[in-house]
């Protein structure tokens, strides 16, 4: 209720007046964006950066992931610079894809590390490796997904590759939530590709089990998927601050209907 239409309405005690500014004074509030507390909005800006860095070596989006979960994975387990965990983390990863010369380190940590500080910590988080192989990578799971279903339904490749790509960027896009490395990342793989199997042919029959296990029944995928998108959703217009949270979420908005 706008505050013309309350001045103007006839026959109001000073009680009914007051009551209806507050509500007001509660609806503004409700209606502002809220900030981001430091410690999420310190993580977004690293996620943000880990995908423009990864994007600038031309590496595959799994490398991103895989420093985005070390990263979350060490960060409370070593007493230092969270910039300087996240750049490791994206160093120890890529360093078997990616040759990277003593210039292109201090470009990629922004000339504020040493040399000795950044071989370091990267041998510090060598150490905690074993949650990348423990985890496994959300995308990894998402193309074997999408290939199996390809084999058992005689499906295109075009559609399957559709398909991965754009459960794909979901994916990305549920990296921004803090948390992320929490999940279950077979379910949220299962859920994205079953979401866009949906979109794409909602004909279809598929047998989730046979897909994605005996455990994935469609409750809990079409469960998953509510939440995920509920996750989204809240944090939609904070998140699109981030450039590369933005720029993913246009791709796939049409499918998502977060708003």
């Amino acid at each position: 209720m706008s505050s013309e239409i309350v001045k103007d309405t006839p026959h109001q005690s000073s009680e009914d007046k007051k009551a209806i500014r507050d509500i007001q004074d509660i609806v503004d509030v409700c209606i502002q964006p809220k900030p981001l507390p430091e410690d999420v909005k310190a993580r977004c800006d690293l996620v943000n950066w880990i995908y423009a860095i990864t994007e600038r070596y031309r590496l595959d989006k799994i490398v991103a992931l895989d420093a985005i979960i070390l990263f979350d994975n060490v960060l409370n387990k070593l007493t230092i610079s969270r910039d300087l965990i996240m750049m490791c983390s994206f160093i120890v990863v890529s360093e078997n894809k990616l040759t990277i010369t003593p210039i292109q380190l201090f470009q990629i940590c922004h000339n504020r590390f040493t040399s000795n500080e950044i071989k370091s910590v990267c041998n510090s988080i060598k150490k905690y490796n074993s949650y990348l192989h423990q985890s496994g990578n959300p995308i990894d799971f998402c193309i074997s997904y999408c290939s199996s279903f390809v084999q058992y339904n005689n499906s295109s490749v075009f559609v399957g590759d559709c398909i991965k790509r754009n459960a794909e960027l979901m994916i990305i896009l549920i990296s921004f939530l803090p948390r992320f490395s929490m999940f279950d990342f077979k379910l949220l793989a299962s859920s994205c590709v079953y979401f866009f199997l949906k979109e794409f042919i909602p004909i279809v029959q598929i047998n989730l089990c046979l897909l994605f296990g005996e455990s994935f029944t469609e409750q809990r995928v079409q469960s998953s998927i509510t939440s995920y998108k509920m996750d989204l959703k809240e944090n939609l217009n904070l998140f699109r601050r981030f450039q590369y949270f933005d720029r993913t979420y246009r791709e796939i908005q049409t499918y998502l209907k977060l708003i």
